[in-house]
């Protein structure tokens, strides 16, 4: 199976379809899975007074070769030229074998909080001379992830302003994301914990930053692929090396820059049915937690290459929750030959350095601006009415008269239809 489908995004719906089935990515009865909308049953079962569906676009990615494997990789978004991008980034860095995992951890964390202690330290103390019952406890209550390898593995604890004792729970879920799994062992361990403090529980919580749950991902890029030649290669790779380092001072273009990075994680995290919101609050807490900025991603001039690297947590799964009711979740992770959550977590931060260095090397050559007003040109002239070729003829002539204007499009497609 090969990732690399020449002028993919200019063959039709149906067309691009056809191909992937032809190319063993899906197969036919896929098809009408892709035009499918959620029951009514489902839909309810997953939001509350649920009225209708919101339908965002999903496309998919190109070119990707992650720890030797290719794929292709569903990505769902409203925003145009992020999986251009990504494609275009994947391309680049396919030359020298992709992209690798470094490392990959998969554990997750849990809190307990605790005040109203009589002796804060004492307390502390208990807990861990007590980590051995505990944690045997806390497996007993949760069998089944056991059995599976996972459970309970570690437990920690720290003070804050001599007021509060939190615990804190590793724990090994395995394929899935794990909050449920979580949230029944801090239940189960919520009574000893009194027990042994003789304090109050203020709350007992997954934590969306489990700072064990980090993938780390590099890849490497010759000067010749960044530019029309190896030594405009070279300045294009140096400017991207200098913009990364600059987003380590600058607050608001750190926010920027891990906001192009999530525009290719979340497109994934969505497409398989994860949640967004766990991962964007984990990178971004990932990027502040020592109080000084930090990038994700790190890019250096190496001899003849620009090679890159990204650590991020990604917090996902690979079976439970919405994933086992959405069947467009399902088809995806499929499209993406069925992957553990390790894998998932490597594809999606690969994903991630792709797109980061796609808007990098915009950002230091030819401008960001580009790519995105040609998509913008498509959608003013869909506002304006324009359907099939229309389109694309409508959206260059805007592009050429450098004219981005509603009232614009509207005249061009009434002087086509005269």
């Amino acid at each position: 199976m090969n990732s690399q489908i020449p002028k993919f995004y200019q063959l039709s719906k149906e067309d691009r379809i056809n191909t992937l089935i032809s190319n063993n990515w899906l197969n036919y009865s896929d098809k009408n899975e892709l035009k499918q909308l959620l029951s009514d049953d489902v839909a309810n079962s997953i939001v509350e007074n649920q009225i209708g569906q919101f339908v965002l676009p999903e496309g998919v990615a190109l070119n990707f070769i992650i720890d030797g494997k290719d794929y292709i990789v569903p990505m769902v978004t409203e925003e145009p030229s992020v999986i251009a991008a990504a494609s275009h980034a994947a391309k680049l860095c396919r030359t020298l074998g992709g992209f690798t995992t470094i490392y990959n951890e998969r554990k997750m964390m849990g809190q307990i909080i605790i005040n109203n202690l009589k002796n804060i330290n004492l307390a502390k103390q208990k807990i861990e001379d007590n980590k051995n019952s505990l944690i045997s406890l806390a497996n007993k209550a949760h069998p089944s992830i056991v059995k599976r390898g996972g459970g309970l593995t570690n437990i920690e604890t720290k003070t804050f302003n001599d007021e509060f004792l939190t615990i804190y729970l590793t724990v090994d879920t395995k394929e899935a994301m794990g909050a449920n799994i979580i949230n029944t062992i801090l239940e189960a361990l919520k009574n000893k914990i009194i027990n042994l403090t003789g304090g109050s529980i203020v709350m007992a919580i997954l934590s969306n930053y489990p700072k064990e749950t980090l993938t780390k991902v590099k890849c490497k890029i010759p000067f010749e692929n960044l530019g029309t030649s190896v030594e405009e290669g070279k300045i294009i790779a140096k400017k991207i090396e200098a913009a990364t380092n600059y987003t380590n001072f600058d607050l608001h273009r750190l926010t920027t820059h891990i906001k192009g990075i999530l525009n290719g994680i979340e497109a994934v995290t969505l497409a398989t049915g994860n949640d967004t919101r766990s991962i964007t609050s984990a990178v971004y807490a990932h990027a502040f937690e020592h109080g000084t900025l930090k990038s994700p991603t790190t890019w250096k001039v190496k001899d003849d290459y620009l090679c890159g690297t990204i650590e991020v947590p990604i917090p996902i799964g690979s079976v439970g929750g919405a994933i086992n009711v959405l069947k467009m979740a399902q088809l995806n992770l499929k499209l993406l030959q069925n992957p553990t959550a390790k894998e998932l977590a490597s594809i999606i931060a690969s994903v991630g350095l792709a797109q980061n260095l796609a808007a990098l090397k915009a950002l230091v050559s030819e401008g960001i601006q580009r790519g995105h007003m040609a998509l913008h040109a498509k959608n003013l002239a869909i506002w304006a009415g324009a359907k099939g070729e229309m389109i694309d003829i409508i959206a260059k002539k805007l592009q050429s008269e450098n004219n981005f204007s509603k009232t614009r499009a509207k005249e061009i497609l009434e002087e086509i239809l005269e």
